[in-house]
């Protein structure tokens, strides 16, 4: 039918758009692609309330970057910061960090760096979060669609499939590590991934590569490469 050809031409609209993306970057800010692989049209903005643009970003730079800077202070396990982003430059997720110049404000959008305690199996590590609210790269972020993910009772749904066959299963999880650090940000929107801390008495600036945890492109983007892996795992094996 004309309705089942035009999801068709949708869908693979939809898949030509990832793998471009995956060879060029995946947008950090602007209108998203759909996360789900629906390609539904007409759906709602799920986020954000304001309609910040790019442009706007550019023009109100300066100033939005001196009200991130302003908040800039020493905080617990500042010293972190600086040693993680090191690692991140040496995987390629990141420019190699540097003390901030005055030029930097005017270079690009800047988002504070802040370092979270988090207790792991293994003990205590600093995770390094970045405040991309308080920047306003979220607000100028709109998502057509919303992230749904299965929960615990298809989990459940599962184990009790392979037990009423007599089957007892055995619970296996491998996780990818640096998920969202290992999907690119898109070229033209490295202006606005410049990321920014306190060490030592001074300001240090980097520049983020790949997707950065705090965005809310960041979740959009890998998981429309898990949507993909997904359907390979389905449909291949």
């Amino acid at each position: 039918s004309s309705a089942a050809s035009d999801v068709y031409k949708r869908q693979e609209q939809l898949f030509e758009q990832f793998l471009l993306d995956l060879l060029v970057g995946f947008p950090l800010v602007g209108d998203l692609a759909p996360c789900e692989g629906s390609g539904r049209q007409g759906l709602p903005k799920s986020f954000p309330k304001t309609e910040l643009t790019e442009e706007g970003l550019r023009q109100n730079r300066v100033a939005f970057n001196q009200q991130v800077l302003d908040a800039i202070k020493p905080l617990p396990y500042s010293e972190d910061i600086l040693p993680a982003t090191q690692t991140d430059f040496e995987k390629g997720f990141m420019t190699r960090p540097r003390r901030m110049v005055a030029h930097d404000k005017k270079r690009g959008n800047i988002t504070r760096r802040i370092p979270v305690r988090e207790e792991r199996a293994s003990g205590w590590r600093t995770r390094i979060v970045d405040h991309e609210t308080e920047s306003l790269i979220n607000e100028a972020t709109r998502p057509c669609d919303k992230v749904r993910h299965d929960g615990i009772d298809v989990l459940v749904l599962i184990a009790t499939m392979f037990m009423s066959h007599g089957i007892v299963p055995e619970l296996w999880k491998r996780d990818i590590s640096s998920a969202f650090r290992r999907v690119p940000i898109l070229a033209a929107h490295l202006e606005f991934a410049f990321v920014a801390w306190w060490h030592d008495n001074e300001v240090w600036i980097s520049q983020h590569l790949g997707m950065p945890f705090g965005t809310v492109s960041a979740v959009y983007a890998w998981h429309r490469v898990g949507h993909a892996l997904l359907f390979l795992v389905m449909v291949l094996c």
